[in-house]
């Protein structure tokens, strides 16, 4: 509490008892982190496996700056935000935490604070743990351990080293959890009542795991077959449930709760951390030092989206003759009366030649399509070496006594996305158009029929009927690619296209294979002194120095998938295997001379051949270089007034130089009332993924220069080299007590607002045709147009380029409350230590204002992306007489609302989120022989086994039902036991 700026201290002991083991997890129980990112959140390719990711007041993780020792950390995707779980945990001695803007003291992109991780450099001897944990339920078991030691080699000489390994079992399963009955949200049958209900048992009534026929005039439509794929009856619906897509399942009603399908409440994970470091003093005044830290993680993420054929999202038609309908549907099919029937294209038709023909609304189940669970196997490799000196200038001149340090640091993080059992779309439909041989009987597809063969042979028919019915066979088709396969293609970059003349060699496998890296080279220098120090009221403390950054990226996807041509040398596709996605459409056309139909439109005009995993190649660099300044001027003596400055000049490949300041007053008022204060102007730059990423895809603009005529374009999304760095203008006030008639007793409470202008954002299409119209004339360079009309009628638009630009702003404001107390007590014969801690936020504002649309406040609402409840404390009271100790910690967090822009009773009948209390309990026993302490403990989270509360809705994407969310407890009571030894 003796710093100008406020910040929360959580030493190495406090993190162990919080959450033994975890460092993320512990740092999310303090109130002032809103949405960290841990190994159990659900990613995909854009995520680190395993990230632990820190976000200060909930703005974003790449607006806190995370430091290691007061040195960056290279990023762990190319979205910014650095893994702390590679950091050596053994050696920590603390996290500070600075909770204002602090981009002109510790660099820019801290915007809303730093969290600085500081090592035990000092450490000398031996210590180590190992533990293992479960769950109340039998399930999620982990266990851990790790090994550091500091060694003096000789006088002049130390070496410091640790290791850590930690192993976590995924918990795919709601068994023993009773609080889980699938809340949603439906549409309300009476129109004299709120729009939308809350209710248990929630499901999806337009598809379904065993197939729901969607053939609207026919006697077909709406039957829902059976798990065997052998008959169908009609999907029924609760009474009085409106039609639409969501229904209640149970003794009234049909409908599959797709959620209960391998859920994935924490996942298989697995990481190890090694570090060294070697330190010599080279003189007395000069230590030089080498370090490296290196880490990898494995998580295995299950459920993710694979087969999903319904409404928009590639909705398989069904023709009839089709070799796995059941007789008694194909005999509806046959009667002539049967009014639906389909062209090539799969489209409702009355043409002589179109076939009787029905949707099939189906979702994946982990008997078939998911397969495995539909996974993806993450593996990131972290690799950080850093050189360095410390040295104090002696003999006299005017910086004598002054502190001269430096490194030069580079650090690389390299991950390896395996995504195993993907959706194929090239083959799915073609699969599942199966019908029997007239020459042979046998049942092949339709495609290998017409074209005897000479086109896709190998497709394997797949029965989409029912549950589980598919064979291996079909599935291992439709599934993956062919392994084995050697592929030597040139690449095409998101930005760059061929221009760079890169080239990929690889031998295939069954897993879509992702990988990327991502470099960070740093270089630092300064100088920390002091200059006037005769002056009564004290020296005035001096730092200045300069730095320089470069980070780099590269991705390659490769799908091994080339082009296809029908016999008759027709191109049918032109593949996606050097990754343009620009021009690359790998999913066949429509061809009736190849027995190929019922392509999907939306798969026809996309760039993506495994469902939903759309990855482009992406390459780029940026750099910048700093130059910064700070100064402490103390202005009355002892301490009654202090005045730090800061000031940081920064050079942005791109944007150019841009200037970061920060001013404060720390005034020790009496002797137990202190005032601080500041004002910052803080910076952040654009992302790697923010400058140079690039997806593309085909949407629809209305042309106001045109008479708001539609159009159909293809549109490009993402990086901006030339994006500007966000500016915020942060401001804290903040009075700290320290009452003389209390020793030990102190707490502050310190009030924070965040401004944030031009912040990074993206514009829909549509919004930059628009405002284009109406005169922004910044914004019509990315608009792309056939030549103008003759009578100078604007061409018709091609392309709209909706890449990021600074169109947004935010605004964060609040408080935190600290109470700290220590003494020592007699409650059972004397010789007791007693320390109470409380840890409090109030967020008073959390908005967010994009371009031209109104400013939206989420304070307050706990559900999706904004999980921003007003208020959270943690209260901690540690007890300890002798070798034994205990700690108990109590987490409260208010109640909130599921969606700030919804009146309960107007838009839903029940808009709160229930507030819920943790409490947690850790139990020591030191045992000590001869220079060496054993201790034995025990921890319990979530001691009492709160459920989280109930925060609803109704994924229309995923079809269902979404009851709670990762911001509360999931797993319930755990339980770990372990050992610690130091020596």
């Amino acid at each position: 509490m003796n710093t100008p700026t406020p910040v929360t201290v959580v030493g190495r002991e406090d993190l162990e008892l919080m959450a033994p083991g975890n460092v993320i997890e512990a740092l999310s129980q303090l109130p002032l982190f809103y949405n960290n990112r841990s190994a159990n959140d659900t990613g995909g390719f854009f995520s680190s496996p395993g990230s632990g990711n820190l976000n200060l007041r909930g703005i974003g993780t790449n607006r806190t700056l995370v430091l290691l020792d007061g040195r960056r950390v290279v990023s762990s995707t190319r979205f910014g935000g650095t893994d702390i779980s590679v950091f050596p945990e053994a050696l920590l001695r603390s996290v500070e935490t600075v909770t204002g803007g602090a981009s002109a003291a510790y660099g820019t992109d801290a915007v809303t604070g730093v969290v600085n991780f500081l090592l035990d450099t000092e450490f000398e001897g031996l210590r180590g743990h190992a533990q293992s944990g479960t769950s109340s339920r039998g399930d999620g078991d982990n266990w851990e351990a790790s090994f550091a030691g500091g060694i003096a080699l000789g006088e002049r000489m130390h070496l410091l080293f640790s290791a850590d390994h930690f192993t976590q079992d995924g918990i795919h399963t709601y068994e023993g959890r009773d609080w889980y009955q699938n809340w949603g949200i439906i549409n309300n049958p009476d129109p004299n009542g709120p729009r939308e209900l809350v209710r248990p048992n929630v499901v999806a009534r337009t598809v379904t795991w065993n197939g729901l026929i969607f053939a609207p005039g026919t006697p077909l439509h709406n039957l829902n077959f059976n798990s065997e794929g052998t008959a169908a009856t009609p999907f029924r619906l609760v009474p009085g449930q409106p039609g639409r897509s969501q229904s209640i399942a149970g003794n009234a009603g049909d409908g599959d709760d797709f959620r209960s399908d391998l859920p994935s409440l924490t996942h298989e994970y697995e990481r190890e951390n090694q570090f060294l470091r070697f330190s010599f003093d080279a003189s007395d005044n000069v230590t030089v030092f080498a370090q490296r830290l290196r880490g990898e993680s494995f998580r295995t993420q299950v459920n993710t989206i694979s087969g999903q054929f319904h409404g928009p999202f590639s909705p398989m038609v069904i023709y009839s003759g089709n070799a796995f309908l059941p007789e008694s549907i194909q005999k509806i099919m046959d009667d002539p009366s049967y009014s639906r029937r389909c062209d090539v294209r799969g489209l409702p038709s009355g043409a002589p030649d179109a076939v009787p023909c029905f949707n099939l609304s189906r979702m994946g189940h982990s008997s078939d399509l998911k397969r495995g669970g539909g996974a993806l196997a993450l593996d990131v490799e972290f690799d950080s070496t850093t050189i360095g000196f410390e040295a104090e200038i002696s003999g006299g001149g005017f910086f004598d006594g002054w502190s001269f340090d430096g490194f030069v640091q580079r650090g690389e993080t390299k991950t390896l996305v395996r995504q195993l059992g993907g959706i194929r779309l090239d083959r799915i439909h073609l699969a599942h158009d199966a019908v029997i041989d007239p020459a042979t009987g046998a049942t092949v597809c339709n495609v290998t029929l017409v074209t005897q063969g000479q086109l896709f042979p190998d497709c394997v028919p797949m029965n989409p009927f029912g549950r589980g019915n598919m064979s291996v066979g079909a599935i291992d088709w439709v599934t993956g690619f062919d392994p084995g396969q050697t592929v030597s293609t040139p690449l095409y970059y998101a930005k760059q296209g061929y221009d760079l003349g890169v080239s990929d060699t690889y031998v295939t496998e069954e897993a879509r294979i992702t990988r990327s890296w991502i470099e960070q080279e740093v270089m630092e220098f300064s100088l920390t002194g002091e200059i006037f120090d005769s002056r009564d009221v004290g020296p005035i403390g001096v730092a200045f120095g300069a730095a320089a950054r470069e980070e780099s990226m590269n991705q390659i996807a490769r799908t091994p998938v080339s082009g296809y041509f029908a016999p008759d040398g027709t191109q049918l596709s032109s593949g996606i295997i050097d990754g343009n996605h620009d021009s690359g459409r790998p999913v066949p056309m429509n061809y009736a001379p190849a027995g190929i139909r019922g392509m999907p439109r939306g798969d026809l005009n996309n760039s993506v051949v495994i469902q939903y995993s759309k990855i482009p190649n992406v390459t780029g660099a940026k750099d910048v270089a700093e130059l910064f300044g700070e100064v402490f001027v103390p202005v009355l003596a002892n301490n009654r007034l202090n005045v730090p400055f800061a000031a940081r000049w920064a050079d942005y490949s791109g944007s150019g130089g841009i200037w970061v300041w920060k001013a404060g007053v720390d005034s020790q008022l009496t002797d137990a009332l202190r005032l601080r204060a500041t004002r910052s102007r803080d910076v952040r730059a654009g992302t790697l993924s923010e400058r140079f990423d690039q997806t593309g895809g085909a949407t629809s603009v209305q042309d106001p220069a045109r008479n708001n005529e539609r159009f159909q374009i293809f549109r490009t999304t993402g990086g901006n080299p030339n994006i500007s760095p966000e500016e915020a203008d942060t401001v804290t006030v903040g009075l700290v007590v320290q009452p003389s008639g209390a020793p030990g007793l102190s707490f502050s409470l310190d009030w924070f607002e965040v401004d944030l202008v031009d912040a990074i954002a993206e514009l829909s299409p549509q919004q930059i045709v628009d405002q284009c119209h109406i005169g922004d004339v910044s914004l019509c360079p990315l608009i792309t147009r056939q030549p103008d009309l003759a009578d100078g009628t604007p061409g018709a638009i091609n392309l709209v380029s909706a890449n990021f630009l600074n169109v947004a702003n935010a605004t964060v404001s609040g408080a935190d409350l600290e109470i700290s107390y220590r003494t020592d007590v007699d409650w059972f014969g004397g010789g007791e230590q007693l320390g109470i801690r409380v840890l409090a936020t109030h967020l008073s504002e959390n908005s967010f204002q994009g371009f031209d649309s109104p400013k939206i406040d989420r304070a307050g609402q706990i559900y999706g992306a904004y999980d921003l409840p007003t208020d959270k404390f943690t209260a901690q009271v540690n007890y300890g007489r002798g070798p034994f100790s205990v700690f108990v910690q109590a987490r409260w967090i208010d109640e909130g609302v599921r969606d700030v822009l919804e009146v309960e009773g107007v838009h839903i009948d029940n808009n709160t989120i229930a507030s819920v209390t943790y409490v947690d309990f850790n139990a020591r026993l030191e045992v000590t022989a001869g220079e060496g302490v054993l201790e034995l403990y025990g921890n319990a989270q979530n001691l009492l086994d709160e459920p989280p509360p109930i925060s609803p809705n109704f994924g229309f994407f995923g079809a269902n039902a979404s009851q709670t969310n990762s911001f509360y407890d999931l797993i319930g009571r755990r339980y770990t036991l372990g050992a610690r030894f130091s020596f």
